[in-house]
């Protein structure tokens, strides 16, 4: 849409009979660069802007029995504005139980998703040049205020740090009827991220065998 691209890849393996899992994955939002406008060039200035958003990490999962497993994932995620850049250090964690209620299949999963370290935008581009020379002088009583010659400073734009949006995520399945020739289970999940409305969703699917 628009443009945007999201390329992603991903692997895992299986060590020690299955017991533990191991992966890796690689996701990258970007797009083409644009032409650069302001107040003073809007048909562009002949510059080019690249942004890009990256993530990197990964994962390891334990399977305790054959009925509960939980794993741990972690990634470094990254983004470039044109030079203004940001990062931080997450973690997901979660796990999955299946069982017997009434005598039927029954499922369930839990997972907390980018639990980390803040983003703080930095760069060149938030550098100016402050000149006090070009400053007016202030006025009072109808005459300027002598006032000691000062030097240019570089100052940066200081920007806030914003934390990754936490989201909490429960899922449950159950099979409510099965024979030789389909299953028919139903399944509910609810999400609750940190900086939205909860959501929930349920569904049901047959299945032939």
């Amino acid at each position: 849409p628009a443009e945007v691209r999201y390329n992603y890849v991903a692997a895992a393996t299986p060590l020690a009979d299955g017991t533990w899992i191991v992966g890796g994955f690689y996701g990258m939002l970007s797009m083409d660069p644009i032409e650069e406008t302001t107040i003073l060039f809007p048909n562009g200035t002949g510059s080019q802007v690249d942004v890009y958003s990256q993530v990197i990490g990964g994962t390891v999962a334990y399977n305790f029995s054959d009925r509960f497993s939980a794993g741990l994932v972690v990634k470094h995620v990254y983004e470039d504005y044109w030079g203004v850049t940001a990062q931080a250090v997450a973690f997901d964690v979660g796990s999955n139980y299946h069982t017997e209620l009434l005598g039927r299949e029954f499922r369930m999963g839990l997972s907390i998703q980018n639990l980390g370290s803040g983003m703080e935008f930095r760069g060149s581009r938030l550098q100016t040049i402050v000149d006090p020379s070009a400053i007016p002088q202030e006025q009072d009583q109808g005459g300027n205020v002598n006032r000691d010659p000062r030097p240019q400073r570089e100052l940066e734009y200081r920007t806030s740090s914003n934390s990754l949006p936490t989201v909490f995520k429960a899922g449950a399945s159950m099979v409510m009827a099965t024979s030789s020739k389909y299953n028919w289970t139903i399944a509910a999940d609810l999400m609750q991220p940190n900086n939205i409305p909860v959501a929930f969703a349920i569904g049901t699917e047959r299945s032939e065998e």
